[in-house]
């Protein structure tokens, strides 16, 4: 009878496994704890700042409008890319500032994980990645655009930029 393909059993040393295994568990309970503390907070408030305008603009443009901010003007501020996601989100989420809040988390989110992948490809070593990532993911300057969506061509840039760099 063939056993080839039968794993051979091991004795596990189980003193020796809790260990990193317990520090693994409360360094994630950790991390979930400092998530939901720092990133359910933004995604309760409303919509402050200059919010309100964007949103009325968006709310009135067409898609033609949209369009055409991708001219460059001396009258407006040239951010056609902003202009565009934000009027998808005021057709996609209407009124509602929780939707607008979650694309800025995911899209914070995504921008941590290639800082992650850049700091990984740049060091070598998946500590110092981790490192950069959770610094950038948990900065309080990073947060702004979590709490006011009008900052929403922030969000958008970071992971333009790291994905350029990493092609």
């Amino acid at each position: 009878m063939d056993t080839s393909h039968v794993i051979p059993h091991r004795s596990w040393n189980l003193r020796a496994a809790t260990v990193p295994t317990v520090v693994s568990v409360i360094g994630f309970v950790v991390l979930v704890v400092a998530f939901v503390n720092v990133f359910v907070p933004p995604l309760q408030t409303r919509f402050v700042s200059d919010t309100f305008v964007q949103f009325v603009n968006s709310k009135a443009m067409s898609f033609h409008d949209v369009l055409t901010t991708y001219i460059p003007s001396a009258a407006t501020w040239y951010r056609p890319t902003t202009t565009a996601v934000f009027w998808f989100e005021v057709r996609i989420f209407g009124s509602d500032p929780v939707g607008y809040h979650v694309f800025a988390l995911a899209c914070h989110m995504l921008t941590a994980g290639l800082i992650y992948e850049l700091a990984r490809r740049l060091t070598g070593a998946r500590w110092a990645a981790l490192l950069a990532a959770l610094i950038f993911l948990f900065c309080p300057q990073a947060h702004e655009p979590l709490w006011d969506v009008a900052d929403l061509h922030t969000v958008l840039s970071g992971p333009v930029l790291l994905a350029a760099l990493l092609a």
